[in-house]
């Protein structure tokens, strides 16, 4: 694996910019969705070590830039192992799970896990949705798979993935079998990609582990760069100085087509 260069600092308070960046589509994105597929650089690994996302010329010299005068802080779905399988692996703070926690120097920042805590209730909620869907997933024939995902010791949400590279129809239907039965309603926040489905509970959400972030563990006023390609970055973006989002990616179709 190699390694991004990354502003470190046990402190942020001392750092006048601090850049907030998702990481997948944004940061790099697998193979499959690289315009050019020339000159990528591996940015992402599985458990076996194995190259499964890339980084483009283009985002390697605006990351690049960005990273050797602020710290990159990735505010991102993975949870702190599979951020730990990325070119970004070294952050010392970050953000994971949707922002269910935030690492810091000295582990979860613990205020905001005993504010997590506090709602209990919905994570063992969670564990009944994901019964439910484990038994639609066993249904789709192998065109879904399902796991609740750990971080910090805790469960903070319910990933669903499609297999290979079929149609999505099933993972579609999943939301509307969960609203169908009612174990699913408006308050819990659905995650989407292209081939992916994450189901968290209300509290979980970017903006405000963001928002928490800048008034525990940043100076007083910084100048912030969000850098996000996606619906649940937007929240997170708007709290920045500055906000960017690659060509290409949803919220750019929808600031170049606000109607669509």
């Amino acid at each position: 694996m190699t390694t991004a260069p990354l502003v470190h600092s046990n402190s942020l308070r001392d750092r006048p910019v601090l850049v907030f960046a998702d990481l997948d589509d944004t940061c790099f994105q697998t193979e499959r969705k690289c315009v050019a597929r020339t000159a990528l650089l591996p940015a992402a690994w599985d458990r076996s070590g194995k190259a499964i996302s890339f980084q483009s010329p283009a985002q390697a010299t605006l990351l690049s830039l960005l990273t050797a005068n602020a710290p990159l802080i990735p505010v991102t779905g993975r949870n702190r192992d599979a951020v730990d399988r990325t070119m970004y692996r070294e952050a010392t703070y970050a953000i994971t799970s949707f922002g269910a926690v935030i690492h810091t120097p000295d582990g979860p920042d613990a205020a905001w896990e005993a504010r997590q805590q506090q709602v209990q209730p919905a994570v063992a909620h969670l564990v009944e949705i994901s019964r439910v869907v484990e038994a639609y997933v066993a249904e789709t024939s192998g065109a879904l798979r399902c796991s609740l995902v750990h971080d910090a010791g805790q469960i903070r949400y319910l990933s669903v993935k499609a297999n290979g590279p079929g149609p999505t129809d099933p993972l579609v239907r999943l939301v509307d079998t969960l609203r169908d039965r009612a174990v699913l309603d408006a308050t819990w926040r659905l995650y989407r990609t292209d081939r992916s489905l994450a189901i968290a509970p209300p509290h979980i959400e970017k903006a405000a582990a963001v928002r928490h972030f800048l008034a525990t563990h940043a100076s007083t006023a910084p100048c912030t760069i969000g850098i996000g390609d996606g619906p649940a970055d937007a929240g997170f973006l708007a709290l920045c100085d500055f906000a960017v989002t690659p060509r290409g990616s949803a919220l750019f179709q929808r600031l170049v087509s606000p109607l669509s």
